[in-house]
């Protein structure tokens, strides 16, 4: 849970940076929140509920671990840390990558 919710608080600040470069205007700036909020979690829901009984599926099988977790962690792990690093330490590299 501590994990979780220092992970919810980085995020948070990072989330939170980014909007206020986008200058939302003062009216509305609430609502618009939700909305984007509400998108976002509806969105995630979806994934997990889509993604969720294949893989629960597949986990049971030998070759999950080495053929489906293994590749996709180091994966998310290699991208995190390259944004990790264009953003906390503001240098420009890979810009198809995203910011």
């Amino acid at each position: 849970m501590i994990t979780a919710s220092l992970f919810g608080l980085v995020h948070g600040f990072g989330f939170a940076s980014v909007l206020a470069e986008t200058e939302l205007p003062r009216r509305g700036a609430v609502w618009a929140l939700l909305a984007f909020n509400l998108g976002i979690e509806l969105a995630q829901l979806s994934i997990v509920l889509l993604l969720f009984p294949p893989l629960a599926l597949a986990a049971k099988k030998s070759w999950f671990r080495s053929g489906i977790l293994i590749p996709i962690s180091a994966t998310v792990a290699v991208l995190a840390s390259l944004w990790f690093v264009k953003r906390a330490g503001h240098v420009e590299f890979l810009p198809w990558l995203g910011s």
